[in-house]
């Protein structure tokens, strides 16, 4: 079995895995960046919305809303936090704006989690787990889904990763410094400015960041006690607070200045907040909590949502149903020496706590706002991996190719699986969700733009619909000012009820739409099937799998 951190071996990484490591990336890469335009299908009304701010603030220096350079982006009566919107402003100068630009800050932070959990893992176990870590992580569904999406989640986990790596660099693992240099303050200045950042670039991680940094200082008091008293300690610990500082600073600045900006999602979302009974909103605390370690959530269904989880497999591959009770054995048997593997499964414990205090969509577990535990399940499965290979490989008398195969074999065959399931299935399945079937809609609308007036888009079974009419129509932000939108706002949403000449609102109401046009207008409404709608049949929308969607009608105003 590998030696416990306390005195596992830091050296160069070997050339077999540079080899190694090179290949797992690669692979990470192809399963973030292959058809990220499609899979999932595009494209969500939070990542629509947010990529129109970031374009808003391309061309404009404000978000859709008019406000110069926010921290906190308003949206849907909501607040998004800023840090994966600002992250698309260059994507978009190259790219425009399209699915590929909105999704690639994720999908690429994602992929570098995989080489910065090698990095971290080898400092304590070795290349030979980090690399079957990085390798778990490569192949994560939950990892891969998650990275998919431009929710900032993916963003988040990887900035508390690089700061937990910079953290081990200097002062984890054996190979720790007893002298820091100049290098080794900016790294610690680094990893602070890291955590800082990943701690409010998605509202979960405000919890699990400093619950992280907690498990870590009480696991390792007694090593800081003494790093403190070396040369430079007390400077080391300046620099990193100094880097948390400049982290959590917009977010800080922001929680004096406007706080309902800051806490309206947790605010609107607590048990606490709904309940004056507090015994029923701690059951309900204890329930959310617990869902999210049962076989069906781990490995069965994950949530149940098709915006974030696939129908029919969890959100860890089945084999770590074997991997991690070995791991866990592993970080048991060691338990005094094991401080790595302890703040593991602290990391763990913690995860879950933001979707404990925040009411559930389905009962089974919340995979986004449990997301903080990224890596932690695949290092852990690693462990364990590691050690059932090498008692395999003893019982067959050194055969470790033999024993590789038959622990490694079935992950193989699950991401097999989950790829087939992820990439040919999942998109069809989860269009309605997403609005997939939207984008051409909306672009045949464009085109027709000229011969109409004015246009109602249905806002029936679509949510925000105008948050997908101004991203796919590329709306410009000038003319969209110019335009003098109007937002409605609701007890618990904004709703974008019109832009100019367009109008989203069902065909019900559209004698409150004709109301204000001119006699003689020429209108196209876009409905759903079924509904009345006094005008000619243009076109016929049909959705990916045959079925009617929506109907293209002109109407005249009298």
């Amino acid at each position: 079995m590998i030696a416990p951190d306390h005195i596992a071996p830091v050296g160069p990484i070997e050339r077999t895995s540079r080899g190694a490591i090179l290949l797992i990336v690669l692979l990470a890469a192809a399963l973030r960046l292959i058809a990220l335009d499609r899979v999932p299908p595009a494209i969500n009304q939070d990542e629509a919305v947010n990529a129109y701010d970031a374009y808003c603030l391309l061309k404009t220096g404000t978000d859709h809303y008019g406000t110069p350079w926010p921290v906190f982006f308003r949206s849907f009566g909501d607040y998004h936090p800023g840090i994966p919107i600002y992250l698309q402003i260059p994507f978009q100068a190259i790219l425009g704006l399209n699915v590929w630009s909105t999704r690639l800050p994720d999908a690429l932070f994602g992929t570098a989690l995989v080489l910065w959990v090698f990095l971290l893992v080898r400092r304590f176990y070795g290349d030979g787990v980090g690399l079957l870590s990085a390798a778990f992580l490569a192949v994560s569904p939950w990892h891969i889904h998650l990275s998919r999406l431009a929710f900032g989640i993916g963003i988040s986990t990887s900035l508390t990763t690089l700061g937990l790596l910079l953290i081990a660099r200097r002062i984890g693992g054996k190979s720790a410094s007893k002298r820091f240099s100049a290098a080794a303050y900016l790294e610690l200045a680094g990893a602070g400015v890291a955590l800082g950042a990943a701690s409010w670039t998605y509202h979960a991680m405000r919890a699990v960041v400093p619950l992280l940094l907690a498990g870590g200082i009480l696991l390792n008091l007694g090593r800081l006690r003494t790093l403190a008293r070396t040369p430079g300690g007390i400077m080391a610990g300046a620099a990193m607070a100094g880097g948390l500082a400049v982290g959590t600073f917009p977010f800080f600045w922001t929680w004096a200045h406007a706080p309902q900006e800051v806490w309206a999602r947790a605010s609107s979302l607590s048990p606490f907040h709904q309940s004056a009974d507090w015994f029923a909103a701690m059951k309900l605390v204890i329930h959310n909590y617990s869902a999210h370690f049962t076989p069906s959530f781990l490995f069965l269904e994950g949530d149940h949502s098709l915006v974030q989880s696939i129908p029919g497999y969890g959100e860890l591959h089945h084999v770590y149903a074997l991997f991690l009770p070995f791991g866990l054995y592993r970080v048991i048997r060691h338990w005094r020496t094991e401080r790595f593997g302890r703040f593991v499964l602290w990391w763990i414990v913690i995860a879950p706590i933001p979707a404990a205090l925040a009411r559930l969509d389905t009962p089974s577990g919340h995979c986004l706002r449990a997301a903080g535990v990224l890596p932690a399940y695949d290092i852990l499965a690693a462990m364990g991996a590691d050690l059932l290979v090498r008692a395999l490989a003893r019982r067959f008398r050194r055969a470790a190719t033999v024993a590789a195969a038959l622990v490694l074999a079935p992950m193989a065959l699950g991401t097999a699986y989950f790829g087939y399931q992820f990439f040919f299935r999942y998109p069809d399945e989860a269009a309605l969700y997403f609005n997939g079937d939207w984008g051409p809609i909306i672009t045949d609308i464009e085109r027709r733009r000229t011969s109409s007036d004015a246009v109602i888009i249905t806002n029936i079974g679509n949510g925000h619909i105008s948050a997908h009419y101004l991203f796919w129509s590329k709306t410009d932000p000038i003319a969209y000012f110019k335009a003098r939108p109007n937002i409605v706002t609701g007890p618990e949403a904004d709703f974008l009820i019109q832009v100019g000449t367009t109008f989203f609102t069902s065909a019900q109401r559209i004698d409150e739409v004709v109301a204000v046009l001119r006699p003689g207008t020429r209108l196209f409404v876009v409905e759903r099937p079924g509904l009345p709608v006094p005008g000619n049949v243009l076109k016929q929308f049909l959705d990916r799998k045959g079925n009617p969607m929506a109907v293209l009608y002109e109407v005249r105003t009298q």
